[in-house]
């Protein structure tokens, strides 16, 4: 059984305004599923094409009369026999995407299908055989599955940023480019701004995949409080899955080089799951301000930063300062502090002005990203630098993680200079010593460049460049790979005799 989850070809995050409708019958026991118009039909499950078999379709319930809401339902849509689509079911294909062209991407149609009543999932609410509808404890449950399957996002794009790495680095080490005293060409990697566009990144891939870690075992955890309808983890949940929007931050990499245009399109999609960036960096603002106006809700990370005024001035008087994860993390956490309460007051001075509520969160709408953008930041930061801290890593092994997360976090400072110097927090003098301590990082981390992305295990197989071959072998394998194009299969085209021959040969 292969089971896809549905989304809507209009639908945006206005959930409640879905289309297709679920009206049970109680003389038969079932439900009829509908969607009754265009803009209803499923659209972009991934399977849905040509492969699945079930699908868990969101539907407004109707019975008795009143529409209950969205709520899910288990629907067959081929035949276990021959694999065709069922009857009032109308399946295909929506055609090339910029990326996942491997995976059948498809559309899907319902007329009056017929289910079971015990194909609704009835977990949390339930339909009893007479159409009585008994609601959740608490609607909020409904969501616990979607937003807990946000905490996934983090590892598969830590994924995709590390295979980019890992050919730009190992490639970095074969290519020589520029003579600079006769015989010697010396490695692109040894050039400092290679060394710029790929370290951070190498860093940024393991501060993703320790976010992602972390965030995969507090779901889990949630799961098993929410199973115990243990309600008061719902807020927190929702909180640190929206932060996921973290991965724009480092999405605007070199990943397109190096032979990895399938890595590029398939990792872009990624900005999209489970709500596209802005939607879900609003959704952490909304959160974030509504801790400001309840401490008494926000659970203690969330206090930590948004309740404690940071000082006047960062504490950083030496390179040696800027070797402390605590003194970094403050700096992420006074911009962080500073963007909330910007935010908030420009809210609340639109609001008192006279705009109505949905007018000033609209108007309000840049600095509320820039909020969410800058506390999950100093979420990634602090949650990289704490993972490290608590990891049982030989002494070697700890130092080099510790120099890249050090490097992540400085290189973020550096990329966003406006953002920590308000209120002059940190001045120009403590700036120029953030980059001579990041030229110092990249030194200290190119002998190890090659081993640190090495560590991610990638199989070549997986990888599928020739220039990023564990091996090293590049120009043989490549020469070998070009000999395989499809190009290369005949010494003259078919469009010389069908263009070129009498061009050539006529006489004028």
């Amino acid at each position: 059984m292969d089971i896809r989850i549905l989304l809507v070809l209009e639908l945006g995050t206005f959930i409640r305004g879905l289309e297709t409708t679920a009206t049970y019958d109680p003389k038969t026991r079932e439900f009829i599923l509908n969607t009754p118009t265009l803009t209803a039909t499923k659209w972009w499950p991934g399977g849905l094409a040509k492969t699945a078999t079930h699908a868990a379709v969101m539907a407004q319930l109707w019975t008795q009369n009143k529409c209950y809401g969205p709520h899910l339902f288990i629907l067959q849509v081929r035949s276990l026999e021959d694999h065709t689509p069922l009857p009032g079911i109308t399946l295909g294909d929506i055609g090339d995407k910029f990326g996942y062209n491997s995976i059948d991407n498809g559309s899907m149609q319902l007329n009056n299908v017929r289910i079971p009543r015990d194909q609704m999932l009835m977990r949390h609410s339930k339909v009893t055989l007479d159409g009585t509808y008994i609601p959740p404890k608490n609607p909020r449950l409904a969501y616990g599955a979607m937003t807990l399957y946000r905490c996934q996002i983090l590892i598969i794009c830590s994924g995709y940023l590390a295979r980019a790495s890992t050919i730009a680095v190992r490639y970095s080490a074969i290519r020589r480019q520029t003579e600079t005293k006769p015989g010697y060409e010396p490695k692109v990697l040894d050039y400092v701004t290679q060394q710029n566009k790929l370290f951070p990144h190498i860093a940024g891939a393991y501060a993703l995949a320790c976010t992602g870690r972390y965030m995969i075992d507090f779901g889990k955890r949630a799961t098993e409080r929410l199973k115990l309808e243990d309600l008061s983890v719902l807020a927190e949940v929702r909180q640190i899955s929206d932060f996921i929007g973290y991965i724009e931050m480092l999405n605007n990499t070199y990943i397109n080089e190096q032979n990895s245009g399938h890595i590029y399109n398939n990792w872009l999609a990624s900005c999209t799951y489970e709500g596209e960036n802005t939607v879900m960096y609003l959704q952490s603002a909304r959160y974030l301000l509504r801790c400001v106006k309840n401490p008494k809700s926000a659970p203690l990370g969330v206090s930590a930063v948004l309740h404690n005024p940071p000082g006047k001035h960062w504490d950083v008087k030496n390179m040696q300062d800027l070797e402390k994860t605590n003194t970094v993390l403050e700096a992420y956490r006074a911009r962080a502090y500073k963007k909330v309460a910007i935010a908030d007051k420009y809210l609340r001075e639109l609001q008192s002005g006279g705009d109505t509520s949905y007018d000033a969160w609209n108007k309000s709408g840049i600095k509320l990203v820039d909020c969410a953008k800058a506390f999950t930041h100093y979420f990634v930061i602090k949650t990289f630098f704490n993972m490290i801290e608590k990891s049982r890593l030989g002494q070697s092994c700890h130092l080099q993680l510790h120099r890249l997360s050090i490097l992540l976090a400085l290189h973020g400072i550096d990329q966003n200079t406006g953002d920590f110097m308000l209120d002059n927090f940190i001045d120009f003098e403590q700036i120029k010593l953030i980059r001579v301590k990041i030229l110092e990082l990249f030194s200290e981390i190119r002998p190890v460049a090659v081993c640190l992305v090495d560590a991610f295990d990638i199989p070549d197989q997986t990888l599928l460049s020739v220039l990023g071959r564990y091996d090293g072998d590049v120009y043989n394998k490549l020469f070998e790979w070009a000999k395989e194009a499809p190009l290369n299969k005949t010494q003259v085209h078919s469009s010389y005799d069908k263009y070129l021959r009498n061009l050539l040969t006529s006489k004028l």
